[in-house]
Protein backbone atom coordinates (compact mmCIF):
# COMPACT_ATOMS: atom_id res chain seq x y z
CA UNK A 1 0.00 0.00 0.00
CA UNK A 2 1.34 3.43 -0.94
CA UNK A 3 1.28 6.36 1.47
CA UNK A 4 -1.30 9.08 0.91
CA UNK A 5 -0.20 12.55 -0.16
CA UNK A 6 -0.81 13.78 3.39
CA UNK A 7 1.29 10.96 4.87
CA UNK A 8 4.03 11.60 2.33
CA UNK A 9 4.23 15.32 3.12
CA UNK A 10 3.92 14.81 6.89
CA UNK A 11 6.66 12.17 6.89
CA UNK A 12 8.97 14.32 4.80
CA UNK A 13 8.37 17.38 6.96
CA UNK A 14 9.02 15.38 10.15
CA UNK A 15 12.22 13.88 8.75
CA UNK A 16 13.52 17.25 7.53
CA UNK A 17 12.61 18.94 10.84
CA UNK A 18 14.38 16.31 12.92
CA UNK A 19 17.45 16.42 10.70
CA UNK A 20 17.53 20.20 10.79
CA UNK A 21 17.17 20.38 14.57
CA UNK A 22 20.14 18.06 14.95
CA UNK A 23 22.22 19.89 12.34
CA UNK A 24 21.39 23.39 13.54
CA UNK A 25 21.99 22.45 17.18
CA UNK A 26 25.53 21.35 16.24
CA UNK A 27 26.28 24.98 15.39
CA UNK A 28 25.32 26.21 18.88
CA UNK A 29 28.87 25.60 20.11
CA UNK A 30 31.12 25.48 17.05
CA UNK A 31 34.28 25.65 19.17
CA UNK A 32 33.22 22.47 20.98
CA UNK A 33 32.33 20.62 17.79
CA UNK A 34 35.30 20.12 15.45
CA UNK A 35 33.04 18.84 12.66
CA UNK A 36 31.28 22.21 12.50
CA UNK A 37 33.71 24.76 11.18
CA UNK A 38 33.72 27.27 8.41
CA UNK A 39 35.15 25.88 5.20
CA UNK A 40 35.91 28.06 2.25
CA UNK A 41 32.96 27.61 -0.11
CA UNK A 42 33.05 25.95 -3.51
CA UNK A 43 36.27 26.29 -5.43
CA UNK A 44 37.71 28.23 -2.52
CA UNK A 45 38.57 24.92 -0.87
CA UNK A 46 41.37 24.68 -3.45
CA UNK A 47 42.44 28.19 -2.46
CA UNK A 48 42.62 27.19 1.20
CA UNK A 49 44.68 24.10 0.38
CA UNK A 50 47.03 26.07 -1.89
CA UNK A 51 47.65 28.72 0.76
CA UNK A 52 48.14 26.13 3.51
CA UNK A 53 50.61 24.31 1.24
CA UNK A 54 52.47 27.62 0.87
CA UNK A 55 52.76 27.94 4.67
CA UNK A 56 49.89 30.32 5.46
CA UNK A 57 48.21 27.98 7.98
CA UNK A 58 48.01 30.58 10.75
CA UNK A 59 46.32 33.18 8.55
CA UNK A 60 43.81 30.65 7.17
CA UNK A 61 43.06 29.35 10.68
CA UNK A 62 42.43 32.91 11.94
CA UNK A 63 39.98 33.66 9.13
CA UNK A 64 38.16 30.32 9.36
CA UNK A 65 37.86 30.70 13.16
CA UNK A 66 36.22 34.09 12.79
CA UNK A 67 33.75 32.81 10.25
CA UNK A 68 33.01 29.70 12.27
CA UNK A 69 31.81 31.99 15.06
CA UNK A 70 29.84 34.04 12.52
CA UNK A 71 28.24 30.85 11.17
CA UNK A 72 26.99 30.07 14.65
CA UNK A 73 25.23 33.43 14.80
CA UNK A 74 23.93 33.05 11.25
CA UNK A 75 22.42 29.64 12.00
CA UNK A 76 20.40 31.14 14.85
CA UNK A 77 19.04 33.67 12.37
CA UNK A 78 18.39 31.03 9.70
CA UNK A 79 16.56 28.55 11.94
CA UNK A 80 13.09 30.10 11.47
CA UNK A 81 13.68 30.45 7.71
CA UNK A 82 14.36 26.72 7.44
CA UNK A 83 11.27 25.81 9.40
CA UNK A 84 9.11 28.17 7.34
CA UNK A 85 10.45 26.46 4.20
CA UNK A 86 9.51 23.08 5.69
CA UNK A 87 6.02 24.30 6.57
CA UNK A 88 5.54 25.51 2.99
CA UNK A 89 6.42 22.21 1.28
CA UNK A 90 3.66 21.43 -1.20
CA UNK A 91 2.66 18.06 -2.61
CA UNK A 92 4.58 18.93 -5.78
CA UNK A 93 7.69 19.89 -3.76
CA UNK A 94 7.48 16.70 -1.70
CA UNK A 95 7.27 14.60 -4.85
CA UNK A 96 10.32 16.39 -6.32
CA UNK A 97 12.28 15.66 -3.14
CA UNK A 98 11.15 12.06 -2.65
CA UNK A 99 10.73 10.72 -6.18
CA UNK A 100 14.06 11.46 -7.80
CA UNK A 101 17.54 10.15 -8.42
CA UNK A 102 18.91 13.47 -7.20
CA UNK A 103 20.52 12.90 -3.78
CA UNK A 104 20.55 16.68 -3.25
CA UNK A 105 16.85 17.28 -3.96
CA UNK A 106 16.07 18.52 -0.44
CA UNK A 107 19.10 20.83 -0.51
CA UNK A 108 18.02 22.13 -3.90
CA UNK A 109 14.55 22.82 -2.51
CA UNK A 110 15.94 24.80 0.43
CA UNK A 111 18.26 26.80 -1.84
CA UNK A 112 15.38 27.70 -4.13
CA UNK A 113 13.02 28.61 -1.31
CA UNK A 114 15.45 30.37 1.00
CA UNK A 115 18.29 31.98 -0.96
CA UNK A 116 16.84 35.51 -1.03
CA UNK A 117 15.84 35.40 2.65
CA UNK A 118 19.21 34.01 3.71
CA UNK A 119 21.09 36.70 1.79
CA UNK A 120 19.09 39.37 3.60
CA UNK A 121 19.44 37.68 7.00
CA UNK A 122 23.12 36.76 6.72
CA UNK A 123 24.55 39.97 5.25
CA UNK A 124 24.43 41.97 8.54
CA UNK A 125 26.02 39.06 10.41
CA UNK A 126 28.80 38.69 7.87
CA UNK A 127 29.38 42.45 7.71
CA UNK A 128 29.47 42.66 11.51
CA UNK A 129 31.98 39.83 11.77
CA UNK A 130 34.16 41.44 9.14
CA UNK A 131 34.14 44.79 10.93
CA UNK A 132 34.40 43.61 14.53
CA UNK A 133 37.04 40.99 13.93
CA UNK A 134 38.83 42.82 11.11
CA UNK A 135 38.54 39.73 8.94
CA UNK A 136 38.62 41.95 5.87
CA UNK A 137 42.24 42.89 6.56
CA UNK A 138 43.21 39.23 6.75
CA UNK A 139 41.14 38.49 3.65
CA UNK A 140 42.94 41.25 1.75
CA UNK A 141 46.20 39.55 2.72
CA UNK A 142 44.88 36.21 1.50
CA UNK A 143 43.63 37.62 -1.82
CA UNK A 144 46.86 39.51 -2.39
CA UNK A 145 48.94 36.40 -1.81
CA UNK A 146 46.68 34.10 -3.81
CA UNK A 147 46.13 36.46 -6.73
CA UNK A 148 49.90 36.90 -7.08
CA UNK A 149 50.51 33.16 -7.60
CA UNK A 150 51.50 32.55 -11.23
CA UNK A 151 49.05 30.63 -13.42
CA UNK A 152 45.99 31.34 -11.24
CA UNK A 153 43.12 31.17 -13.69
CA UNK A 154 40.49 32.96 -11.61
CA UNK A 155 41.51 35.62 -9.08
CA UNK A 156 39.78 35.78 -5.72
CA UNK A 157 36.96 38.25 -5.04
CA UNK A 158 38.41 41.08 -2.93
CA UNK A 159 35.12 41.91 -1.19
CA UNK A 160 34.94 39.38 1.62
CA UNK A 161 31.22 39.71 2.26
CA UNK A 162 30.39 39.13 -1.41
CA UNK A 163 32.82 36.22 -1.63
CA UNK A 164 31.42 34.57 1.48
CA UNK A 165 27.75 35.02 0.59
CA UNK A 166 28.12 34.01 -3.06
CA UNK A 167 30.02 30.87 -2.20
CA UNK A 168 28.10 29.73 0.83
CA UNK A 169 24.68 30.19 -0.76
CA UNK A 170 25.62 28.91 -4.22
Amino acid sequence: MFPSELEMITGLKDALSQGLFKSLDAFADPEGNPIVRFAFPGEAEKIEKTLRDLGFDKLITQVTGKFTRAMSAAVKTARPLFFDAIKNISVKDAAKILVTDNPHAATDYFKQEMKAGLMIAFRPIVDSTIKLEEADKEWNGITKIYNSIPFISKPLENNLTDFFLQGSLA
